[in-house]
């Protein structure tokens, strides 16, 4: 899984990434990974939660073999390519495994942003999101969305949900961390204007990234590496 949160509305989005990917087996950070790709040529960009490299594979197509002019042309395309990506995987998945593509960009016929999600659970369907604020993971407690006003406050909350994802079992982890990334999109004039901001490491950056280098092959069995790992046994 991964932290991604946005708001959209006809004129604007605002959505948050981090960048950590942790191993599906031990739930020790893996690597960072840039997780919100930019597709100008779409007017738009590609993210998603769940399986990373269903979010890679699927941004190549996009960007490389897939002929649309816009994220809502794309949508025609998406469900079947999203599918044959997922089956080059699924036999290696847990039964329960499931993830999310989503989409966003400026329909330039509708002078507008849209939004699309893609899910496993829908054989990837496409489905339009509505607009309006999204959290993920999903908050306990839906007063979260209230004290959410601007962009500070939004950061906040980000680095609220991945001090609460610290506080958990290793095992029980969702995989949040490594750098705090800010994508916008902007209507001005009847043409988008992108915008991508890094906002902060997260806390346990340095923690992650020695744990990731512990797990090097050229690493492993050293009694530095073994100590950094015992860390967080």
């Amino acid at each position: 899984m991964t932290l991604i949160n946005w708001e959209m509305s006809e004129q604007s989005l605002a959505i948050f990434s981090d960048t950590l990917v942790l191993n599906a087996d031990d739930m020790r950070p893996r690597n960072f990974m840039t997780k919100i790709f930019v597709l100008p040529h779409l007017n738009g960009l590609i993210t998603g939660i769940g399986l990373a490299p269903l979010i890679s594979d699927f941004f190549i197509s996009a960007k490389e073999h897939i002929v649309a002019r816009d994220i809502v042309h794309l949508a025609e395309y998406a469900p079947e390519r999203l599918r044959g990506i997922w089956s080059d995987y699924e036999a290696k998945l847990h039964p329960d495994a499931t993830s999310t593509i989503y989409t966003f960009g400026f329909d330039k016929e509708a002078g507008r942003v849209r939004g699309f999600a893609y899910r496993s659970t829908s054989n990837f369907e496409s489905e339009e999101l509505g607009y309006g604020m999204a959290l993920k993971p999903a908050p306990a407690d839906a007063s979260a969305f209230e004290g959410i006003a601007d962009i500070q406050s939004f950061v906040e909350y980000c680095l609220h949900q991945q001090r609460i994802e610290r506080e958990r079992p290793r095992m029980e982890r969702v995989g949040i961390g490594g750098e705090l990334w800010l994508y916008t999109i902007a209507v001005d004039g009847g043409r988008p204007i992108f915008g991508q901001q890094l906002i902060c490491p997260f806390d346990h950056f340095e923690d992650d990234w020695e744990a990731l280098l512990a797990q090097l092959p050229a690493n492993q069995g050293s009694i530095l590496s073994q100590l950094v790992l015992a860390r967080d046994a």
